[in-house]
């Protein structure tokens, strides 16, 4: 009978946990979603667009969800952390210093320098704490999988029966044709405000939709994503998508016992193209013109080498004279916005995140679980055209960005024997 009890309370904790982490999930999918879509419906795409290639800010009634939600996010996080404090976990605590180091470092260096902050600053500790205490299943990421898709599902809909709202135009109102364009109803956007944005949106959606149990569901919401993907014409989040299906299929048809190399290995690579590749690239118009804007992010990363010019350095530039275009708002590399914005110090810090996360991830693929190594091979795809990362500066991403990584670092599932198999 005192094994039973014991048995249920174990039993009761993970249901309770479970519930916790699905409530965050669906909370911070709600902060990330409702804002943009009332944003979506109240302005025509190109209306009112902001200087510097950026987002109009937000209306009224938009302005207000966000605020709510977001600090709606905040007090769950510290309504779980202080649940959990006395059975706070004792390992995986050198994981947190190492997650929020990044974070640490860059809101510390603009303090000094006396430069702004977007707000999220202050969700990420407490946000990494919590699911550190949660110590949640890889599993649970299925719920972000349903946020992941109901997102793309909404944006193909507002596409379609609200054209002028979900498919990029210019500031005079015209439907904006380009080279890219691959379908001929123009370029999707949907709740984004960039057709790119909404490709790194899928791109790094598409593992944790691949985790959605229910296998109609999974195929839906696959099959939208993709074609999504497609009229978003997004070349850089293609090539990524492509990046992860391989990696998935070699690591998983890998044995067992070198598996853990193999997908660390693989990763690594993808990550050292993410740094190579704006270094060596001398053409200016390679990579649709960002040849130029890599010589120029380099340009600035020689003005403070070590500390790097602040966060908000790209969003200053894009707004001021000095613009080299509408797109000139981000390095379009993640490797040469970590330098200009927080220099070396902030690349090495990443970097050390990165190898951990990429650890992790190894641990979990021998353990049967997959959504790690996929995962990061999609951020690494993202990051060699793009910006992906959130630390301080970039909250476009935020649920399919920092929720993974938490979830990869911190996993219950890493304390599972090796060969445990997972469901795929």
């Amino acid at each position: 009978m005192p094994a039973l009890s014991r048995a249920s309370a174990v039993g009761t904790t993970d249901a309770a946990r479970g519930r916790l982490e699905t409530a965050l999930i669906l909370l911070i999918g709600a902060w990330f979603l409702v804002p943009r879509l009332i944003q979506t419906l109240s302005l025509a795409k190109g209306e009112h667009t902001a200087v510097g290639g950026q987002a109009p800010p937000y209306t009224g009634l938009a302005s207000a969800a966000q605020r709510g939600l977001f600090y709606l996010t905040i007090g769950l996080c510290l309504w779980i952390i202080a649940l959990l404090w006395r059975r706070s976990p004792s390992r995986r605590g050198l994981a947190l210093i190492v997650f929020l180091l990044p974070w640490a470092y860059l809101v510390f260096r603009d303090l000094y320098a006396q430069q702004r902050t977007e707000n999220i600053y202050e969700l990420m500790p407490v946000l990494a704490v919590a699911i550190w205490m949660l110590r949640p299943r890889i599993a649970r990421l299925q719920v972000l999988g349903y946020v992941v898709g109901v997102t793309i599902v909404i944006s193909l809909l507002v596409g379609i029966a609200l054209p002028g709202h979900g498919i990029q135009r210019n500031a005079a109102g015209a439907f904006v044709t380009v080279d890219k364009q691959i379908l001929p109803w123009g370029e999707l956007v949907g709740v984004f405000s960039d057709g790119n944005n909404l490709g790194q949106f899928i791109a790094m959606g598409l593992p944790a939709v691949m985790l959605i149990r229910a296998r109609g569901w999974r195929i839906v919401f696959a099959l939208c994503s993709l074609f999504a993907l497609v009229w978003c014409a997004s070349r850089s989040s293609m090539y990524a998508v492509a990046l992860t299906i391989v990696v998935y299929l070699v690591v998983s048809r890998t044995r067992a016992h070198s598996r853990a190399f193999v997908a660390f290995l693989l990763v690594s690579i993808a990550f050292a193209a993410v740094c190579i590749l704006p270094l060596i690239t001398r053409d200016p118009a390679a990579f649709t013109n960002r040849g130029y804007i890599w010589q120029a992010s380099h340009a600035a990363w020689a003005q403070d080498p070590l500390f790097g010019n602040g966060s908000d350095w790209f969003s200053i530039i894009g707004s001021s004279s000095a613009s080299l275009g509408p797109t000139w708002f981000h390095a379009h590399n993640q490797f040469l916005q970590l330098l200009v914005t927080g220099g070396v110090v902030l690349a090495v810090l990443v970097g050390v995140l990165i190898v951990a996360a990429m650890t992790s991830a190894a641990r979990l693929a021998v353990r049967g679980h997959l959504f790690g190594v996929s995962y990061l091979a999609a951020l690494a795809g993202t990051c060699v055209f793009e910006v992906s990362l959130v630390i301080v500066d970039n909250s476009l991403l935020f649920p399919v960005a920092v929720l993974p990584l938490l979830f990869i670092l911190f996993a219950a599932d890493l304390d599972e024997p090796a060969g445990v198999g997972a469901s795929p």
